[in-house]
C-alpha cells in the first residue's frame, strides 16, 4: 500500500511526479502522505489523486497543512474524488 510507496519515496527524494489515479486511495493515504509530502526531503512538483472516490472533505485539513509547509509542489490534481 502506500506505507511501502512512502518507503520507497524515502530512497528517491528528488521524484518529482506522481501518479496515484484511480487507486482507491482514502483520507488515510492522503494523510499519509501529506506527512511525508511536508517534511523538507520531499521534492515532488506534480501529485495526481484523480478518481480516488474514498478521498472526501476530511482530507482537506491534511492538504492544506501539508501545502503550506511543502515549497516544491506546484501542480496537485483531485478530478473526480468525493470533495464537496
Amino acid at each position: 500500500g502506500l506505507d511501502s510507496l512512502i518507503e520507497v519515496m524515502k530512497t528517491k527524494p528528488t521524484l518529482t511526479r506522481l501518479l496515484l489515479g484511480n487507486n482507491q486511495i482514502s483520507d488515510r493515504g492522503v494523510r499519509q502522505l501529506a506527512i511525508y509530502l511536508s517534511c523538507r526531503e520531499a521534492q515532488l512538483v506534480h501529485l495526481c489523486l484523480d478518481k480516488n472516490e474514498k478521498i472526501t472533505d476530511h482530507s482537506v485539513n491534511y492538504l492544506t497543512q501539508m501545502l503550506r509547509e511543502n515549497t516544491c509542489l506546484q501542480e496537485l490534481s483531485l478530478v473526480d474524488c468525493s470533495l464537496t
